[in-house]
């Protein structure tokens, strides 16, 4: 019996039952009590079960100007997600518990990478956010008591009589989530991700310079040193990266995909259907060969953990329709079964409203149709994060 892999699953499958929790509180309009089907395991492979009970946890929220009431919507459930991750219950009478988490880092990153080398746009300044951990003190509606400053990452120890309660750790990560609506409108959020973890050291994956500054180098042992725990001799911990967007994905190493129509140079290789609609411009025909190829975020992440691939698990609460992720389509998933989870994956992509099909709005005010719309608002096709997603297997949820 492999005992080993087997807590593994189970730690795995419960931290993505636990995000799949809040998952259906976001583009999912519907009652909570189908939880189960969530509960994804699949990795099979032998492991020591050491350190397995910690667990750093990163949010990536957009936090352009669309997402105000998604990101409230988040903050408002935030408790019930750390409640669930401490405790291994997802109710009081759940029949398969699953290792609580003892020792639990959280953050938060914003999807602000500025547009170096890019002027005339609003809120696109320099480098933006920069993969920066995010530690202001926001009160909101949710959250109105607030400390005045915030490390930059919260920590919660079980085992730790200093340590914060679990109660304290949601309310501080409703205060440190709440990054506010004002950020570029052009938003790289797989890209803040990456950037946010990667160490500065290792030059395997480099990011984008402007006028010979530094920037080319990670965040991860710097500014934000200290979150990711990558132990050797034992088992490091899980590793969970959580994208909340109500936008497809636009990180690019080439900016001119986002310079305003006036600046665009003679001959440009920008789609001529998207040249007055930056709305469109990450999004149709070509352009989307100057995005980065989604394979640098899913080998980028398992980087982070070399020879324990199988403790990354990568999450997106996104526009997908409805039905197509629910309970019911995941049932006929074995999300063991490789080319079972590729053919699910497979088919949302294809699925027509997942397609980024212009809106046919007055230019230069277009947008993509919708893929899914309840009362909390519009998602429109994250493409990107799906195949992200695909790329990690029984390790990831949309």
């Amino acid at each position: 019996m492999d005992t080993n892999g087997s807590c593994l699953r189970r730690t795995v499958g419960g931290v993505l039952s636990a995000l799949c929790l809040s998952l259906m509180l976001g583009c999912l309009d519907r009652e909570l009590k189908p939880v189960h089907p969530c509960l994804v395991s699949g990795v099979a492979q032998q492991v020591d079960i050491n350190n397995i009970d910690k667990v750093d946890l990163l949010f990536v929220i957009d936090n352009s100007s669309s997402m105000e009431d998604k990101q409230a919507n988040l903050r408002r459930h935030v408790p019930q997600l750390v409640q669930t991750l401490v405790t291994g219950t997802r109710r009081p009478d759940d029949p398969e518990p699953f290792p609580p988490v003892h020792d639990l880092h959280i953050a938060v990153v914003d999807s602000d990478m500025g547009l170096p080398g890019v002027t005339g746009i609003p809120g696109c300044i320099g480098h933006g956010h920069d993969g920066i951990f995010q530690n202001r003190s926001q009160p909101s509606l949710e959250n109105p008591v607030c400390d005045a400053t915030y490390p930059r990452f919260l920590s919660y120890n079980a085992r730790d009589a200093s340590s914060p309660s679990a109660a304290k750790i949601a309310q501080d990560f409703g205060c440190i989530a709440n990054v506010g609506a004002m950020g570029c409108g052009f938003e790289q959020q797989l890209e803040a991700g990456l950037k946010s973890l990667w160490p500065s050291t290792d030059p395997r994956i480099q990011f984008m310079a402007f006028d010979g500054t530094p920037e080319r180098l990670g965040r991860g042992d710097r500014e934000n040193a200290g979150f990711l725990r990558v132990d050797p001799l034992r088992r490091s911990s899980l590793l969970v990266i959580i994208m909340l967007s109500d936008e497809d994905d636009g990180s690019t190493p080439e900016n001119e995909l986002y310079l305003p129509p006036q600046f665009l140079p003679p001959n440009t290789w920008v789609e001529p259907s998207t040249q007055r609609d930056l709305n469109l411009r990450a999004l149709v025909g070509r352009n989307r060969d100057h995005l980065y190829d989604v394979q640098r975020y899913v080998q980028g992440f398992k980087a982070l953990r070399p020879g324990q691939e199988d403790l990354v698990v990568f999450a997106a609460i996104t526009g997908v329709p409805v039905d197509l992720v629910d309970a019911q389509a995941r049932s006929r998933v074995d999300f063991k079964d490789p080319a079972s989870r590729d053919a699910y994956y497979d088919g949302i992509l294809a699925d027509p409203r997942m397609q980024h099909v212009p809106d046919g709005a007055p230019s230069p005010g277009q947008n993509v149709l919708p893929a899914c719309q309840t009362s909390f608002g519009r998602g429109y096709p994250g493409r990107r994060y799906v195949e992200v997603a695909k790329g990690f297997g029984a390790n990831s949820a949309v």
